[in-house]
């Protein structure tokens, strides 16, 4: 009898870090109870809050949001440094993410290039 080996596919297990318990907003962003809104900077600039990113490694990211424009610019920052900059981002995307440096999160920033507003409904890692 030979012997049978089996591949394994490792399933991420997704995790939302989206509300106002787990980022405070930048300059022209505001939580309205349940979302994300830009009021017409064009731009949501979260930075962290709490303790939750301490160690925090995920693999992948994923945004929801209501952008009528179509892409994103989505950046990912980490120890004040840019750890993803991906300026065609599609809103429910999945986006690998690089901790190699073992940086935590410190911000992210989602901007479309027109100044209307827009909302951020779901911000998803996965692990």
């Amino acid at each position: 009898m030979g012997i049978i080996a089996l591949a394994t596919h490792r399933v991420p297990v997704w995790t939302s870090y989206f509300d106002n318990t787990n980022w405070q907003p930048g300059s022209g962003t505001t939580w309205d109870g349940s979302q994300w809104v830009s009021n017409g900077s064009g731009g949501i600039y979260l930075y962290k809050l709490g303790t939750w990113y301490l160690g925090f490694r995920p693999t992948h990211i994923r945004v929801t949001a209501t952008n009528n424009e179509g892409t994103i610019d989505l950046q990912v920052n980490a120890d004040h440094f840019t750890i993803l900059d991906d300026e065609s981002y599609q809103p429910g995307d999945i986006v690998a993410l690089d901790f190699s440096g073992g940086e935590d999160i410190d911000g992210l920033v989602m901007r479309i290039p027109t100044d209307f507003s827009w909302e951020c409904t779901d911000i998803e890692f996965a692990v």
